[in-house]
């Protein structure tokens, strides 16, 4: 996407005394512990206990000679302001280089949203980040330093900014924090990534407030070009193809739970016995999910339960039985559409990778995340799945044509192999569901257990 440089009303450039604030960063401000120290410097005012929960990050290129520049303005800005908590890029990559996941974050700021401060700002305003963040672009803008080129996972832009303010909602639908690097082993896109969970907690307290809208800004963004559809494909009934099912369902099995994917997306990081934030009826779901996506438990785990309860993991797999059958049984209905279409395209004389794409948006996005969401409602509801069973289906065939080669959250949308769009692959997928559908191929049904 092309785009001109914005123009807005320009700040004078601030002088700074590059000494001074750094006398003042450690006269005022404590280190904060914990933090990657060959990557950050972190600071926060007082010794009050902070939360990490909402975050805002700042995305800045750190050409050499620039970001010199710009750290010291924004040093100076996050006192100005009283900032209670942020954490900033250091001066020099420890290690010769900075790690991947300092990219488009180089600035981090935690919003305290749900701490009593007695300190600095008063971070329960809106207004108080509107106006730190219109300062913060106006001398990035004024100073020459442009935002990363490099996006980080699960960011979405601020309204308004003109491509340094970002903000990201880090737990999924259960509550649990799933990293950048999670996201990114499991193939989601842009949008896939920032809509983990059903949180519209910054929506709710900026209430539609944008940045710089009383600026005339003179340029905007150029349209992004649609899709446009590479080749008509003619989807054929085919028989015969039962060995390359199997193989495509082993396939689609292992993007879930082989070495190359990561179940963090869906149980969070850090030991599933870790309790905190996977409670009641949450913590019964996601075992039984844990089963039904092949996923399993660790020897850990069950001695855990054999200690403090009574349910086991047979129990589990015995409960799990009828929502595991319903997986598998979308995956080989699945697995079926998929290769009639592989077969379309390698008979149009196109040569197709062995590997198939992961599947985790797919699952999390159609599977796991509507159902948790319908209990964390109503724990008592029975799940429909006879609403989400043929879009389930059709996202995993989608998903399926996926480049693996490819970093998804690069991209809005997501990128498939031999440059197909998202209408080609829409097409392919709706021509052998409607061949199915003439065959009475009838997607599962299972009524899924009610938690309570």
């Amino acid at each position: 996407m092309q785009t001109r440089e914005p123009m807005i009303s320009q700040p004078k450039s601030p002088v700074i005394d590059a000494n001074a604030i750094e006398q003042k960063a450690f006269s005022t401000y404590q280190i904060i512990n914990g933090l990657d120290r060959d990557s950050w410097d972190g600071y926060r005012l007082g010794s009050m206990r902070y939360s990490d929960k909402y975050k805002v990050h700042v995305s800045l290129d750190l050409n050499k000679e620039n970001f010199a520049k710009a750290r010291q303005m924004i040093l100076d800005l996050m006192f100005k302001h009283t900032i209670h908590c942020f954490k900033l890029v250091n001066k020099e990559p420890k290690q010769g280089r900075y790690a991947r996941n300092v990219y488009g974050k180089e600035l981090t700021i935690y919003l305290q949203l749900e701490n009593e401060l007695s300190l600095g700002a008063n971070e329960k305003d809106p207004d108080t980040w509107i106006n730190l963040f219109n300062d913060l672009e106006k001398c990035l803008i004024a100073e020459g330093v442009k935002p990363n080129k490099l996006l980080t996972q699960g960011d979405q832009r601020f309204p308004g900014s003109k491509g340094y303010i970002f903000f990201r909602y880090p737990e999924n639908i259960i509550g649990r924090y799933v990293s950048a690097d999670a996201l990114r082993v499991g193939g989601f896109t842009i949008s896939e990534g920032v809509n983990l969970s059903n949180d519209k907690t910054f929506e709710n307290f900026f209430a539609g407030k944008k940045l710089h809208h009383m600026d005339t800004l003179l340029a905007v963004d150029a349209p992004t070009p649609p899709d446009q559809k590479r080749q008509n494909y003619v989807v054929k009934d085919i028989d015969h193809l039962e060995k390359d099912e199997k193989t495509i369902f082993t396939q689609l099995e292992s993007r879930l739970s082989g070495p190359a994917s990561d179940d963090d997306n869906f149980f969070g990081e850090g030991d599933f016995l870790d309790r905190e934030n996977v409670k009641g009826p949450h913590e019964k779901m996601a075992r039984l999910f844990r089963h039904a996506l092949g996923f399993g438990f660790s020897r850990n785990y069950e001695e855990e339960m054999k200690r403090h309860e009574t349910t086991t993991i047979k129990d589990i797999e015995q409960e799990a039985q009828p929502l595991k059958k319903y997986f598998d049984d979308c995956l080989k209905l699945a697995a079926h559409h998929i290769a009639i279409i592989r077969h379309t395209l390698t008979s149009a004389g196109l040569t197709l990778p062995d590997l198939i794409g992961n599947i985790t948006p797919a699952v999390y996005h159609y599977f796991f995340k509507p159902i948790m969401h319908v209990w964390k409602s109503n724990p008592t509801i029975a799940f429909d799945s006879l609403v989400q069973r043929d879009i389930l289906i059709k996202e995993i065939i989608k998903c399926s044509f996926r480049d693996i080669f490819v970093n998804q959250l690069d991209f809005e949308k997501p990128k498939y192999i031999l440059n197909l769009t998202e209408i080609d692959v829409e097409d392919l997928s709706s021509q052998t569901i409607a061949i199915a559908d003439k065959k009475k191929m009838v997607a599962p049904v299972v009524d899924i257990p009610r938690l309570a």
